[in-house]
């Protein structure tokens, strides 16, 4: 009763094609997969506490999504040190020493409107942002903001 059940629709993505971003995405956050056939899953409806949602509802897509690439681009090339500064403050907020991210050269790998998502020596540090980012200029601005530059 407390899990929300979702219809959905699978397609198969093709890696090389128009939307063979998603691919890129997903490796950039985790890696290169030894073995895969790539999909994409559309919520066409869903189920939760008696509630019924049509799946526009539920559309999880990222409104930045289209700009993320170049975005993230060029906040690594231009922002090199407030991303690292930021992500160093990120981890001390959660109590973590910064070496257990491995921080020494911290990139963006991802935007989306709750924040900021960074890729150290040992994983992936997400940063949330408050106000929600509605540009790629606003998370290079709440870098910056979170850097104390």
């Amino acid at each position: 009763e407390e899990s929300m059940q979702l219809m959905v629709t699978m397609e198969e993505l093709d890696e090389h094609g128009p939307d063979g971003i998603h691919a890129d995405r997903w490796r950039i956050h985790h890696g290169e997969p030894p073995d895969v056939r790539w999909g994409v899953m559309t919520i066409d409806a869903g189920r939760f506490k008696g509630w019924f949602l049509d799946g526009e509802g539920l559309d999880l897509r990222n409104p930045l999504a289209e700009g993320e690439g170049a975005a993230c681009a060029a906040i690594n090339r231009d922002l090199a040190p407030q991303v690292q500064s930021a992500a160093i403050a990120e981890a001390r907020r959660r109590g973590r020493p910064p070496a257990d991210w491995g921080l020494e050269s911290p990139r963006v790998v991802g935007i989306d409107p709750e924040g900021i998502d960074v890729r150290g020596s040992y994983g992936i540090l997400r940063i949330a942002v408050d106000p929600p980012l509605r540009s790629p200029a606003d998370a290079a601005a709440a870098l910056r903001r979170l850097a104390g530059s």
